[in-house]
């Protein structure tokens, strides 16, 4: 978890008084992370998504041997991407 999310979440903690073992206090935490993974997934396929494109857009006439190597590396690391940050 990013640290300002971290010190928010600690200032949130002890600003209730609620024990941290608390199933409430587990459960907020465990959404706060959804959304930051969430954050996370999306950014990262957002990049990956425009790195594909530029690379498709400015090599469109040429494409080699080396090139379509690259689009299917690019491809292949979304996808894993993807599984890793689908949780």
């Amino acid at each position: 978890m990013p640290l300002c999310t971290r010190g928010c979440i600690i200032m949130c903690f002890q600003g209730v008084g609620i024990s941290e073992a608390s199933p409430a206090w587990q459960n907020y935490v465990e959404y706060i992370d959804s959304i930051v993974l969430q954050g996370l997934r999306n950014t990262s396929l957002a990049s990956l998504k425009s790195m594909l494109n530029q690379i498709v857009l400015s090599n469109m006439a040429q494409v080699s041997s080396r090139q379509i190597q690259i689009l299917i590396s690019i491809q292949a690391l979304k996808e894993f991407l993807f599984d890793i940050l689908s949780i």
